[in-house]
């Protein structure tokens, strides 16, 4: 679908609103059964990834912020029964949990779930900035609805 269909048939539904960490992670405690976890628990080449990912974002975004400063949370889901369809994708890839971690000053995301993932991205919102200006930020979330209403994660 184009950037113009994507628009047409999603854009007139959004209110610009962008949320914090917070916010999301009291909607991922409302929403998901998740236990609290330690940077630890991850693979320093992990972490490392994360960081890079992290950075590349932040300097996309005209950010500067000194990893000294950064304060990330840390979450695994739980192996219960509503979390079952976010879970299932650890036998194809042999990890051991499925996480998500937040960034707080930055408001980054990383999940090894492509669906929880697209439902943070899309409970988190766009600007009105972002909104008003059809920015790429604005394209990724309608494209975040779209295939999240697909299924496509």
């Amino acid at each position: 679908m184009s950037v113009e269909a994507l628009f047409a048939k999603y854009k007139p539904m959004i209110i610009p609103q962008k949320v914090d960490s917070a916010i999301l992670q009291n909607w991922l405690r409302k929403y998901i059964a998740v236990e609290p976890i330690p940077m630890s628990e991850f693979t320093n080449a992990y972490r490392k990834s994360v960081q890079f990912n992290l950075h590349n974002m932040m300097k996309r975004k005209g950010l500067s912020i000194p990893d000294s400063a950064l304060e990330y949370s840390a979450y695994r889901l739980l192996d219960t029964e509503a979390n079952r369809e976010y879970n299932e994708m650890l036998t194809a890839t042999h990890e051991k949990f499925v996480h998500v971690i937040f960034e707080e000053k930055t408001n980054y995301i990383d999940s090894n779930s492509a669906k929880l993932f697209t439902e943070l991205d899309i409970v988190r919102g766009v600007s009105a900035y972002d909104y008003e200006n059809n920015t790429l930020d604005l394209i990724s979330y309608i494209s975040r609805i779209d295939q999240y209403l697909k299924h496509e994660y």
